[in-house]
């Protein structure tokens, strides 16, 4: 689950950065569903890009089901299912 946690972030840095310019991270806060406000108010943020993604902000966009429905099957996951369907119960 570490793991897990520790690659989640790394792939909100990765979209942060291919973000790049505060007008593309603006329009795609949005389009996650932050506010305009907040959506404003982060795009224009100087932090770095891993505090940045650490930040609740991207926390509550950038999900654990976002990237679930993009495709990606964490370590976690697929090593708990794995031995859960090697279990038989009698």
């Amino acid at each position: 689950q570490q793991l897990d946690r520790k690659v989640y972030n790394r792939l909100r840095i990765c979209i942060w950065k291919q973000w790049k310019t505060i007008r593309n991270r603006y329009r795609n806060l949005i389009k996650l569903g932050l506010s305009k406000y907040y959506a404003r108010m982060w795009s224009k943020t100087s932090i770095g890009y891993s505090r940045a993604a650490r930040s609740p902000i991207l926390c509550r966009t950038l999900t654990n089901a976002y990237f679930r429905k993009e495709g990606y099957v964490g370590f976690y996951e697929r090593y708990y299912l794995k031995t859960k369907s090697q279990i038989k119960l009698f």
